[in-house]
């Protein structure tokens, strides 16, 4: 079983109907089982 793990930025571009990103994940889903986004986000900005 193959896996992908895509950013979260990727999601919000797919999302938004990027054609190229869009054309990507296309091939992943031909190359991979599965694919997933990871759900991490940074605060470091935020907590100071």
């Amino acid at each position: 079983m193959k896996q992908a793990l895509l950013d979260t930025n990727i999601l919000s571009y797919f999302l938004r109907g990027n054609p190229t990103v869009i054309e990507q994940f296309r091939t992943y889903r031909q190359q991979y089982t599965y694919v997933s986004f990871s759900i991490y986000r940074n605060y470091r900005g935020m907590l100071s």
